[in-house]
């Protein structure tokens, strides 16, 4: 874990694996099964749940959630897994669930791939 550094306020699971020169940011939850890669930014308010692996150099920014539950009813609570490669960028909000145990239980993500959440709100005041 050289040259990592986690934010007094985030919090890193017994069992959680970390890399080298990764950076935890405020209020982070990292679970015990979480493997984050060498390079890795996780900003603050990220969340890691589950058997999710995290590969290097990868950017998560505020409030995202990997890792949770699949939002899938034939999902039993099967020992599911998230994949997520190398150079990722994960943007504001974005959520990434564990396959599902109906399927072949897991979620795989390549390398350099980026992820984004838009919303947009329309609001007409008369």
């Amino acid at each position: 874990m050289s040259g990592t550094k986690i934010h007094p306020t985030a919090f890193v699971e017994e069992g959680a694996q970390l890399g080298e020169n990764v950076l935890i940011g405020p209020f982070c939850h990292i679970g015990p099964k979480a493997v984050i890669g060498d390079g890795c930014n996780l900003m603050s308010h990220v969340v890691v749940m589950g058997k999710t692996t995290l590969g290097a150099n990868s950017k998560v920014f505020p409030h995202a959630i990997l890792g949770a539950d699949p939002q899938n009813n034939k999902h039993k609570g099967g020992d599911t897994t998230l994949s997520i490669g190398r150079n990722c960028t994960i943007r504001e909000g974005v959520t990434m669930h564990r396959g599902s145990d109906s399927s072949i239980g897991t979620t795989i993500v390549g390398n350099d791939c980026q992820f984004l959440l838009m919303r947009m709100l329309h609001m007409i005041v008369m």
